[in-house]
């Protein structure tokens, strides 16, 4: 089976055929969404967040990304699997961040990182395509830079707003990038993005106009506890069986329907207790 590339991606986008991304965290739930078919798989730094209950991306650490970009890509046999460089990383100094970026790639068996920025990310694209790395980039909503997640709105509400997130899309594309993340971007917006560009672009939160579309598997999943964004379809209510299925187990072993017989190992030989401490 031939694993999803650069070269795909751009003939899906010639022909009409949507793209499919999620965010997965863990092996379980990227070889399900890879036998599914979806195209990218993508390991985001919100693992901190809905995997460890941190208030924010910023937490999150390099070591903790190639934790779980290992686990996805052994996951992975056709999704590409790209990894999104965490804010710490972003930050090192160009020469650290050069040399911790290919060992990071070399480790994690991910074919592509993602940048998250605008104008103060094409030298870090172009750099790390110079490496022979390739870069999806994000533009739009930037989790990275943003206090509260939680009351962030659309981009790209206002002519001035779309005319300068498709000057940055512009530039991320002359930087290297294969293809574009666009973060919570009106319908409008994005649809002028994707006409103009060579390359992909992928929404999420971004309508319907876009070469592909993105959710958080989570979010998909119906596992995400409290308010989701207004942009999420739940494909299932996991998070309620889930509880259901714990409530099950709970009063199964409390009222003894569980082990059952068919649940137990047993022994070949004859056990008397008392004579095993002859």
């Amino acid at each position: 089976m031939a694993r999803v590339d650069a070269a795909y991606l751009i003939q899906k986008k010639s022909s009409g055929n949507k793209i499919t991304l999620s965010i997965v965290y863990d092996f379980s739930t990227a070889q399900a969404a890879d036998q599914a078919g979806i195209d990218i798989l993508l390991v985001n730094d919100d693992v901190n967040m809905l995997l460890y209950g941190e208030s924010h991306v910023t937490s999150t650490t390099v070591e903790q990304m190639v934790y779980h970009a290992r686990a996805v890509s052994r996951a992975a046999d056709r999704a590409q699997v790209v990894l999104d460089l965490p804010a710490s990383m972003l930050q090192m100094e160009r020469g650290d961040f050069l040399r911790r970026l290919e060992t990071v790639f070399a480790e994690t068996g991910v074919q592509a990182v993602k940048i998250e920025g605008g104008a103060e990310a094409v030298s870090l694209i172009r750099e790390a395509s110079a490496l022979g790395i390739p870069v999806m980039g994000h533009i739009g909503l930037n989790p990275k830079r943003l206090s509260d997640l939680v009351h962030c709105t659309a981009q790209g509400k206002t002519r001035e707003q779309a005319a300068e997130l498709l000057k940055v899309a512009r530039e991320v594309e002359k930087a290297g990038v294969y293809a574009v993340l666009l973060d919570a971007v009106t319908e409008e917006t994005a649809a002028c993005i994707t006409e103009e560009l060579s390359i992909p672009t992928i929404g999420i939160g971004s309508g319907r106009k876009c070469d592909g579309v993105g959710l958080v598997s989570f979010d998909l999943l119906g596992i995400t506890p409290g308010r989701v964004p207004k942009f999420v379809k739940k494909y299932c209510h996991a998070r309620e069986e889930f509880v259901e299925a714990f409530k099950c187990f709970v009063r199964d072993v409390r009222e003894g329907r569980y082990p059952g017989p068919e649940h137990v190992y047993r022994a070949r030989e004859r056990i008397i207790c008392h004579k095993l401490k002859e």
